[in-house]
């Protein structure tokens, strides 16, 4: 994968000691762990509040479906957390059911959490006393099996055996990590790890390797893959040197599979400090997913008209840029005759939006124009008009 020293394994899970470690297992739970049901009206937190399947309440003691958990985990230095999983003791879970599980985490803040299920919807509840609810609502989703442990991940063509499975684990951040993906949803099997690189004389970017059997078991149906993480204003500062992080717009960032049809959203987290990257389609077997910095100058204005109020000088007026990662610092008018060029510049809060351009030559013919500028450096020019 990446050989760069300054790569930084950003720890998604507690399995990833190793730096590459599958984002989940087959089960979240790991040997020290203890599995059991956990309602709260017989435990302490953290524990299962409320739980449906298609709007029809589940219960303590049910024969056939339970929902498991473990207590709070704290071995690990960088995050608390607890895991759970949807048990069906009649067969196999069915995927088109839908579960809605609600929790209470008590002091166990949600920082990031991470399931096997089909793109969840997540909802992180504060009860404004320190303690904490978390609720998560999706579907069981297809894993298929037969990708060996060795690095990087290779996957028979097509899957070896499969399940469906509904189940995640909850975080508490103990340091700042700063990525943060606080829902991760894909259909099957391993995401070998997420990780912030720095090229050195770029800003950095992140690089996820996939590793999938290409077909199911049938042989012929195309495995496909989807997740979303979070990627928090801190980071993206630092990091990605996007100045102004809460300006940021689709066009923001960019991401990349190589071979892969993949879909990229790129919105900004409604929790606020972070964006929310989304990628669905990922095709397998082997795929290496990119994220990075896309267009964060400011738009290019509009230049609405010019005119010539004198002989030496000509006003032009436009309709303002907007920010997109990089707040408007100010504008610059240009006007333009064969090779002589004139320049001028105004704030932010230009007067009517209007820049007056000296120094012409009278009797000659000029095109001007106006750009937007910022920390992160100049935006296009704008449309030309003549003057």
């Amino acid at each position: 994968m990446v050989t760069n020293p300054r790569v930084v394994t950003l720890a998604l899970l507690a399995l990833m000691s190793t730096g590459l470690s599958v984002v989940l297992t087959a089960s979240p739970a790991t040997s020290k762990e203890i599995l059991t049901e956990r309602w709260c009206a017989d435990t302490a937190a953290p524990c299962l509040l409320s739980a449906s399947r298609n709007g029809v309440d589940l219960t303590a003691g049910d024969p056939d479906i339970e929902i498991q958990l473990t207590s709070a985990q704290t071995a690990n230095p960088d995050y608390d957390y607890f895991s759970f999983i949807v048990v069906d003791n009649s067969g196999d879970l069915s995927p088109s059911d839908l579960y809605s599980l609600t929790f209470d985490l008590g002091t166990l803040r949600p920082d990031r959490s991470e399931s096997y299920s089909a793109r969840p919807d997540i909802d992180r509840i504060d009860d404004g006393d320190g303690t904490h609810k978390f609720r998560i609502t999706g579907r069981p989703v297809h894993l298929t099996y037969g990708c060996n442990d060795s690095y990087p991940i290779v996957c028979p063509s097509v899957a070896t055996s499969d399940a469906y499975e509904f189940s995640g684990e909850v975080y508490r951040l103990k340091t700042d990590l700063t990525f943060q993906g606080f829902d991760q949803a894909q259909d099957v099997d391993v995401v070998n790890g997420i990780y912030l690189v720095d090229p050195g004389d770029a800003p950095a970017y992140l690089v996820s390797e996939w590793g999938n059997s290409h077909y199911e078991t049938d042989g012929t149906t195309v495995v496909h893959g989807q997740a979303r993480f979070r990627i928090s204003y801190t980071m993206l500062r630092r990091d990605f040197a996007i100045p102004n992080p809460e300006t940021m717009t689709a066009t923001s960032m960019v991401g990349s599979i190589n071979g892969s049809p993949a879909t990229f959203e790129f919105t900004q987290d409604p929790d606020g400090d972070g964006m929310i990257v989304d990628i669905s389609g990922v095709t397998f077997s082997k795929r290496t997913v990119k994220v990075k910095r896309g267009t964060i100058t400011p738009t290019r204005p509009k230049l609405r008209k010019a005119k010539r109020p004198a002989a030496r000088k000509a006003k032009v007026y436009f309709d303002r840029a907007k920010a997109r990662g990089a707040k408007v610092k100010g504008y610059q008018a240009r006007c333009v005759a064969g090779k002589q060029v004139r320049y001028a510049s105004a704030g932010k809060s230009a007067f009517k939006s209007k820049i007056v351009v000296k120094g012409l030559t009278p009797g000659r013919h000029y095109k001007c124009s106006v750009r937007a500028k910022s920390k992160a450096g100049p935006g296009k020019w704008s449309n030309k008009k003549r003057v």
